[in-house]
């Protein structure tokens, strides 16, 4: 095997191992967190796609409330394992 060879599985696999990280963290958000909107506390979870794609602010993302339509920022919490 070339050097270049071992370097592009090197490479594949730390992109494999991103994305798989990613994935575990997307799945452990929509089982135990989600976001209340600060202007009428409806909890929410976002859909996956504006939920990736959301600007990111600290620990927290900048979304768009389903209920009142209002944008704030807002941060993940646990969710009531109850429901």
């Amino acid at each position: 095997m070339q050097a270049y060879e071992i370097l592009l599985l090197i490479g594949g696999g730390i992109v494999l191992l991103v994305l798989l990280l990613a994935a575990r963290n997307a799945v452990h958000f929509y089982r135990y967190e989600r976001f209340v909107c600060p202007a009428c506390s409806y909890p929410f979870r976002p859909r996956l796609r504006k939920y990736l794609f959301a600007p990111n602010a600290a620990g927290g993302k900048i979304l768009t409330c389903p209920n009142c339509g209002a944008k704030e920022y807002m941060e993940p919490q646990k969710r009531d394992n109850t429901r």
